[in-house]
């Protein structure tokens, strides 16, 4: 078995409830990151939030990023899970403590989160400067000019517990219990760690920790901060649903950012559902693009299956061909039918086509997108209107991020650099064993 596919499981699992939806297969845009905004590293187009950045007013207000220097180095070469410096309390916040045990934990997600974010852009830690097979702590992270590798993960690592601990301090005071849905989902994820331990092979799921973090974590460290995280992200979900507004306050948002991030938003136009076919053209094996005969073999196919629904013109039958015979596996259970489309949210001529001003119930036609033909069944317009969805989202994170910075304001961390002990990156990391 793989080491990686279980690295990638211990990761997934952590990250379950920060995903985004899946994008529309076949028809949506690329689209920016959960930041709404990317950048570039070395020609590599990969998320704004990968790195944390270098100016400092954008950092956490309460940590001494001075203190990060306290130690040359954190990094030991050995540290077995029975040493005692492991049990040492080296941060606070609003109660909580963190010892180097759970410290341990926070500091590798770090670096998953990070190979995972660059895995999706098809990139390596490589590729930006890290050299996991090498000490951290002797490499200069180039996109943090003050901080070696080392001190970032560090640094990021305490920024977490600071969040999460302040979070946690107000799901307390609220009473808040974990839905019972979270609860399944907790348990189904330690379930699946430990089929992985077993599967690989491993006494216990200490050793399975051994060989994913480094000897100094433990099967009880990881279901701590897995048990911690979600109900942390739960709450947080809970206050991002119950968030109220009017419609002044999201005109209001929208008017604000308008010129920024919504300049081609118009206030006039509603959403529509659409169902459609993706007809996608084949290419032979091993080819990167298809031929221009297989391009029109895509066309003819459509055209006939446009021509084979007029023999039967109704949506019932527009959705069963879809079912049967569209390549957009993201629509095709659903009969092709994506609702609530929004302005600008499909690739041009999908958009154009469905937001054509004479558009009307149950018109057809076929469109080309680079993903292949699509055969088009305009449902209906809808009664929500795309500007107040961008800006209930808009403001809604505003408002999240503002309640976020009261919290750590209010929850201050005090951190104690000297006593901070860090495990080696532990042999083959985030490599693949045969």
């Amino acid at each position: 078995m793989q080491k990686k596919n279980a690295l990638r499981r211990l990761l997934a699992l952590a990250l379950l409830c920060a995903m985004l939806a899946a994008l529309f297969v076949g028809c949506a845009k690329d689209t920016k990151n959960a930041d709404g905004a990317t950048a570039s590293q070395n020609g590599e187009t990969v998320p704004a939030g990968t790195l944390a950045p270098a100016e400092s007013e954008t950092r956490d207000p309460s940590i001494d990023y001075d203190g990060l220097a306290t130690l040359p180095a954190y990094t030991v070469a050995e540290l077995g899970a029975d040493d005692p410096r492991l049990d040492a309390v080296v941060a606070t916040c609003a109660g909580e403590e963190l010892t180097n045990r759970q410290l341990q934990v926070y500091y590798y997600m770090q670096i998953f989160g990070l190979a995972n974010q660059l895995s999706q852009y098809g990139m390596s830690p490589s590729d930006i400067g890290l050299d996991l097979n090498k000490p951290l702590s002797e490499q200069p992270c180039p996109q943090v000019t003050d901080l070696n590798w080392e001190q970032f993960f560090l640094m990021t690592a305490l920024e977490q517990f600071h969040q999460m601990a302040s979070v946690k301090a107000a799901a307390d005071e609220a009473q808040y219990t974990l839905p019972e849905s979270d609860q399944e989902n907790l348990e189904t994820a330690k379930q699946n760690i430990t089929k992985d331990a077993e599967e690989q092979g491993c006494e216990d799921l200490d050793e399975y920790m051994h060989k994913s973090f480094g000897t100094s974590v433990a099967g009880e460290d990881y279901f701590d901060y897995l048990g911690y995280y979600f109900r942390v992200v739960s709450y947080e979900g809970d206050l991002y649903k119950n968030l109220e507004y009017s419609d002044e306050d999201l005109l209001a948002y929208f008017n604000a950012h308008k010129e920024t991030d919504y300049p081609n938003v118009s206030t006039d136009k509603t959403n529509v559902n659409v169902r459609h076919i993706l007809i996608t053209p084949e290419k032979a094996e091993g080819a990167s693009e298809s031929t221009d005969e297989q391009w029109d073999a895509a066309k003819t196919k459509a055209e006939e299956l446009l021509a084979e629904y007029e023999k039967n013109p109704t949506e019932e039958n527009f959705a069963d061909l879809a079912t049967k015979n569209s390549t957009d596996k993201g629509s095709a259970s659903n009969g092709g039918l994506y609702e609530d489309v929004y302005p600008g949210q499909m690739v041009e001529t999908f958009n154009d086509w469905c937001f054509d001003e004479s558009r009307q119930p149950g018109d057809t036609g076929i469109v080309k997108t680079k993903f292949g033909y699509h055969i088009m069944y305009f449902v209906s317009q809808t009664e929500n209107y795309y500007w107040k969805t961008a800006a209930a989202e808009g403001y809604k994170n505003d408002r999240m991020q503002t309640i976020r910075d009261e919290l750590l304001e209010k929850s201050p961390i005090e951190t104690d650099y000297a006593g901070v002990v860090i495990g080696p990156v532990p042999e083959n990391f985030l490599q693949t064993e045969s």
